[in-house]
């Protein structure tokens, strides 16, 4: 019996028979698959559902296939990876917070409030009646960093030329040519390309993070981050640095813009 049993358990739910191998349960009761495939809810709320709670979470479900039929994306942010979608649809005042036709449908109503960070400093937040705006001093950071960049570019031209006179003399000796002195600094130790320096300075915004709290029965808020821009490890430039963030940037201001607008169409910005 047991595993290659016959005989399957039935869910509690609507009588289907349950799958064998890790089956969802609820009350320590596996549930089908076709029940299974209803859940759209944060990790671990299911866990602490009973069976009760899960019917009237189905029913909502249900309920909610209204807004899934009626939603079509207008507008859409992929987090990356792995790190899920934020897909909205302006002209029904709808929500979508993962990129799958099935999921529950949010209505603009339902939205309490959101805030997106740069780290852990706002630059976009709602308000009652305006999106609230704050200048990021992200480029003001940027440009603090052109000395170290010149820094670094000064020791990696160094490397460059002490690497460039091992290999003169390296070439020299091959050919029985003199020998050219050493390189000051080398102590002896072979230089190679994996020595070449490389900058790993901290860019100024690591990650920017957004949050979505609702007035909903089952959802109360939502978070996503996504990794800030960096320099480039050979070549760091303020400008290529400023170029990538501002495109970031520029897609998390649509953001607030069309979350807000949801929220509240006749909004305006207030920058404070």
């Amino acid at each position: 019996m047991g595993l290659f049993s016959n005989h399957k358990k039935v869910c509690p739910i609507c009588g289907n028979p349950t799958p064998r191998l890790l089956p969802t349960k609820i009350e320590d009761m596996p549930i089908c698959k076709e029940c299974d495939k209803k859940i759209y809810l944060p990790d671990g709320a299911v866990n602490q559902m009973t069976l009760d709670a899960f019917r009237k979470y189905l029913i909502f479900y249900d309920e909610n296939l209204m807004y899934r039929n009626q939603f079509t994306e207008t507008w859409r942010y992929d987090f990356g990876f792995g790190g899920g979608s934020l897909l909205l649809d302006t002209d029904h005042k709808l929500l979508r917070i993962r990129d799958d036709e099935n999921a529950l449908v949010f209505t603009a109503a339902e939205i309490k409030s959101f805030c997106i960070k740069e780290d852990s400093t706002a630059i976009y937040a709602s308000g009652k009646s305006a999106l609230k705006c704050h200048e990021s001093d992200t480029p003001e950071k940027a440009r603090a960093m052109s000395q170290l960049i010149e820094q670094f570019m000064m020791q990696r031209q160094e490397f460059d030329w002490m690497l460039q006179r091992q290999e003169m003399r390296e070439n020299h000796q091959s050919r029985g040519s003199s020998v050219l002195p050493p390189v000051a600094g080398t102590n002896s130790n072979r230089l190679t390309t994996l020595d070449r320096p490389t900058f790993d300075a901290k860019a100024p915004v690591r990650r920017f993070k957004v949050d979505i709290k609702f007035q909903h029965p089952y959802w109360e808020k939502v978070h996503w981050e996504v990794d800030g821009p960096s320099f480039d490890r050979d070549q760091p430039s303020v400008e290529e640095y400023l170029e990538k963030y501002e495109k970031k940037e520029k897609k998390f201001h649509t953001m607030a813009k069309k979350l807000m607008k949801l929220m509240n169409p006749s909004a305006k910005e207030e920058w404070v």
